[in-house]
């Protein structure tokens, strides 16, 4: 192949994948490998106490509210109990790893649906299982995929042409000029629901005999059109919309391809080399019943003139009525929108003619066009450790003690989380501390004054008991007891007999 050609079929090559799909990874381990995130919003809180020993779990319990004080989530600090969470809010705390994901949470877990078209009709295989294929509403979190498109980077282009619209080209073979084949031929008919009418070889055959290294341009309107190889009466010999019309130009490609490889269903009915041996009844005696067989041998490469192939290739508005060569190859146009093209074959000698019927297709082969994999990520950081909840929506949160009491001496920092669209985990760390005390300040509000002495004497009496932190401030004296010499001093503090330092410690 020339370096011209070379050029040209890398240029097709990157134009064609540029406009079939969307540019995407060719390796699953390409580091460029393009991610479509489909997660919802999610958040993972990691909450930091050092004093769970202080107070009983009834204690320390938190709550989470939105900016409109409605509750999303409440829990514990103890990061192996369930989370409640209200509102379209999940918790996701234990969903550790994909198998876990697969197994408790994918079927009720809600994710964003990519756009269908993304990926046009396109299977879509998990790399996990290449067997299994899906569509873009079942992909799953944390799971890289590929799907297949057309690679016209393996083909051999030989050539390109540009068809004008509302035209059918027939491109004929130069091996078919004065063969005197006239079985080898076509006519040309509008496909059911197609009211139009194409200017030539509806009427009247078109003899590839008659057009050897021709190429026929024929007016036909947008539409999809029937094929009759055969030149019978009726429309049951035809091949139903093989062909069809655009109404804009449209660019082709002419590829260089081995009919046992670009159509491998021929092999059902010939060997690699496009030869076969077929017997047939040479003679048969009425009188005594008696046949004789033999055994005729073809040679499908057109290299044997006791035998012609009829086979041409259709391509969206494109025939190509080409006869293999020595090699088994043939140039044929293909889409280059479309690499796909259909072929039909029958052989003849002389006024014998069979259609070589293949089991699922009749005398019709598909194609199996170069394909290329092309890698995608459904990227998902599964949480690992602290509280994690999903499906959280733009907002400002904050964290509260459950138990209001708690603020007195505790506080939480960092409690304040605003979270955003991102559909990145999101990471919010808070830290419980203990507020500052101060000596005589039993109720933590900043001033001694005769609340604490009251709260000092009920405890002194026995009426009320006082907590870990208030007992620390009511102990004047800091031998570890709170009893009477402590309520006095207090008292003395207050009246301003008897000041002592309340620093805070």
């Amino acid at each position: 192949m020339s370096k011209k050609v070379k050029t040209m079929s890398a240029v097709l090559a990157a134009v064609m994948l540029a406009n079939v799909m969307p540019a995407q990874a060719s390796s699953a381990d390409d580091d460029e490998m393009p991610v479509y995130r489909i997660n919802k919003p999610y958040i993972t809180i990691h909450l930091e106490n050092d004093y769970t020993d202080e107070k009983t779990e009834d204690n320390w319990k938190w709550e989470m509210y939105d900016t409109h004080m409605s509750k999303v989530a409440n829990g514990t600090f103890d990061e192996q109990k369930s989370v409640t969470t209200y509102g379209g809010i999940y918790d996701i705390s234990k969903m550790h790893d994909y198998d876990t994901y697969i197994s408790k949470y994918a079927l009720f877990l809600d994710i964003d649906r990519l756009d269908p078209q993304l990926f046009r009709g396109k299977d879509i295989h998990p790399v996990k299982d290449p067997t299994f294929y899906l569509g873009t509403g079942s992909l799953k979190l944390g799971e890289t995929y590929y799907y297949e498109v057309e690679d016209p980077s393996q083909l051999e282009l030989k050539g390109e042409m540009t068809v004008n619209s509302d035209t059918i080209i027939v491109d004929v073979d130069k091996k078919h000029s004065g063969s005197g084949d006239t079985f080898s031929r076509l006519q040309i008919y509008p496909s059911m629901g197609n009211n139009a009418a194409v200017s030539a070889y509806e009427n009247e055959p078109l003899y590839f005999c008659d057009h050897g290294g021709e190429t026929i341009a024929v007016s036909a309107p947008e539409g999809e059109y029937d094929i009759d190889p055969n030149v019978q009466d009726g429309p049951d010999y035809r091949e139903k919309r093989l062909l069809r019309t655009y109404g804009k130009k449209r660019d082709y490609v002419l590829a260089h391809v081995k009919v046992s490889e670009y159509f491998p269903t021929m092999l059902s009915v010939m060997n690699e080399d496009l030869t076969f041996d077929k017997q047939y009844e040479k003679s048969y005696s009425a009188r005594t019943g008696e046949r004789e067989y033999a055994i005729r041998h073809y040679d499908a490469r057109g290299d044997d003139s006791g035998n012609v192939l009829t086979t041409f290739y259709v391509s969206g508005s494109v025939i190509t009525a080409a006869v293999p060569d020595a090699e088994g190859y043939v140039d044929i146009w293909l889409d280059a929108e479309d690499l796909k093209a259909t072929m039909f074959t029958a052989f003849s000698e002389g006024a014998y003619r069979e259609e070589f019927q293949n089991t699922q297709s009749g005398d019709i082969h598909g194609c199996e066009v170069p394909m290329k994999k092309l890698y995608f990520r459904v990227p998902f950081r599964f949480p690992q450790n602290g509280f994690s909840l999903y499906n959280v929506p733009a907002d400002s949160y904050k964290m509260f003690f459950r138990d209001k009491s708690m603020n007195k001496h505790y506080a939480i920092v960092g409690d304040d989380i605003v979270t955003t669209d991102d559909k990145q985990q999101q990471v919010f760390n808070c830290k419980v501390i203990k507020r500052d005390l101060k000596l005589g300040d039993i109720n933590n509000d900043g001033d001694v004054n005769v609340t604490d002495v009251v709260l000092s004497a009920a405890c002194v009496k026995g009426v009320r008991g006082l907590d870990v932190n208030e007992q620390i401030c009511a102990d004047i004296k800091a031998d570890g007891n709170v009893d009477v010499t402590d309520l006095m001093s207090l008292a003395a503090q207050v009246k301003g007999i008897r000041p002592f330092s309340t620093e805070k410690f």
